[in-house]
């Protein structure tokens, strides 16, 4: 019996470290192929826009690990703010200096709207950071609806 729970505990941790980020406050990397792959299927089933927003955060391979892991969490945590409880958000990138938003059923102009908003909120923030963090965006149309 217990050579069983500790299978299934090995098995529940690998699948839930594949999904979330150490600190269980995004999503992993690895999981972001698979969701974006469901809701873009899904967008197309339904017939809904979804939009993927790149947020590069430079200046973070500048930054000492420790100091980084600070900064990247102060960032999700700013990002977070800006976003529906909807929205995924997904960490990326060699250095952890990537955060991707899956922006379901919000077309290019309202990714335009979150990323000016993100912009507003490292400006308003900057005190929270011990570098300055200069955020580059990039939007993605993932599927969008034919409209007649």
């Amino acid at each position: 019996m217990q050579e069983q729970q500790r299978r299934a505990f090995d098995i529940e941790s690998y699948v839930d470290s594949t999904i979330h980020n150490e600190d269980k406050t995004i999503y992993s990397n690895d999981y972001h192929a698979f969701q974006r792959q469901f809701i873009k299927r899904l967008a197309g089933r339904f017939n809904f826009d979804c939009t993927e927003v790149v947020m590069t955060l430079s200046n973070l391979p500048d930054v000492a690990s420790i100091q980084r892991h600070a900064l990247v969490d102060a960032a999700s945590y700013l990002v977070r703010g800006c976003v529906r409880k909807t929205d995924q958000m997904f960490a990326g990138g060699e250095q952890g200096n990537q955060f991707m938003l899956l922006l379901p059923g919000t077309g290019r102009r309202g990714a335009e709207t979150v990323m000016s908003r993100l912009k507003e909120a490292f400006v308003r923030h900057a005190d929270m950071f011990l570098t300055p963090i200069l955020p580059q965006f990039q939007a993605i149309t993932i599927y969008e609806p034919y409209r007649r």
